[in-house]
């Protein structure tokens, strides 16, 4: 399926195309109304593109590192707050720095209706391309799957060393993916955590209920762990149950 990295390129590359258009088409002599809308219709196609995949990245990332698994609902809700930050001080940003009053439209030369701030959409949109590229080549990220991989280390059985990424129980298990604790789990599967979760890709209140590949394939791994942690905590109820009443034939 479609990368996390290619989602948030292709959206960035409409911003970056959608900011050039805008700056360079939105003169009040000259532009038509074409003009007007297909700058406004590009730089809109990035969000429902962008939206999931950072989602996904900052989720790949943050369940990547066993020591934040106590504060992952946490983070959600600072990841969910970060985008409504942004989402209020964009209009004023722009009302104050980017859109130009009517007297200093009237008095430039080419009738341009934004400022030289106006270049921050496609610029920052580069910035954002670059350190992904940063990542997938120099940092050897390859979501892409364009580089070389190693192989994973195995045993002279042929079977990988017993670790964090075997399972709990017998059956099969997608080698590399490390296991669970039951602390992810809860967190994950708290109410607060979906609804931060969702509410993290709502565009000017329009909610995307888009998953990407990657946060299906962490719901199922993280419920086919907790149905082995069940399982788990079944065995050794019964396990002391059977001790109990041993105990108690022996006495």
């Amino acid at each position: 399926g479609i990368t996390d990295f290619t989602m948030i390129a292709l959206g960035n590359s409409a911003f970056v195309f959608g900011g050039i258009a805008t700056v360079l088409w939105w003169k009040r002599e000259s532009a038509t109304i074409l003009q007007f809308i297909v700058s406004i219709v590009i730089v809109s196609f990035a969000y429902p593109l962008m939206g999931p995949a950072n989602r996904s990245k900052f989720t790949r990332a943050v369940h990547s590192r066993p020591e934040l698994e106590d504060s992952i609902g946490l983070l959600q809700s600072f990841f969910n707050q970060a985008l409504s930050i942004g989402g209020f001080l964009s209009p004023n940003f722009v009302a104050k720095f980017v859109l130009k009053d009517t007297a200093a439209i009237n008095s430039s030369d080419d009738g341009h209706e934004l400022t030289p701030w106006a270049w921050y959409v496609s610029i920052s949109a580069l910035v954002v391309i670059a350190g992904l590229l940063y990542e997938e080549f120099i940092l050897g990220k390859n979501e892409l799957g364009l580089m070389k991989s190693e192989p994973a280390q195995e045993s002279q059985a042929g079977e990988t060393t017993p670790g964090e990424t075997t399972g709990l129980l017998s059956g099969k298990r997608t080698s590399g993916k490390r296991r669970s604790s039951i602390v992810e789990i809860n967190r994950t599967f708290n109410r607060k955590y979906e609804v931060d979760r969702r509410h993290s890709l709502e565009t000017a209140g329009i909610p995307n209920p888009v998953d990407t590949a990657y946060e299906r394939e962490l719901q199922n791994q993280l419920t086919q762990d907790k149905q082995e942690w069940e399982k788990l905590l079944e065995l050794d109820e019964e396990m002391e149950m059977t001790e109990e009443n041993a105990n108690a034939r022996e006495e």
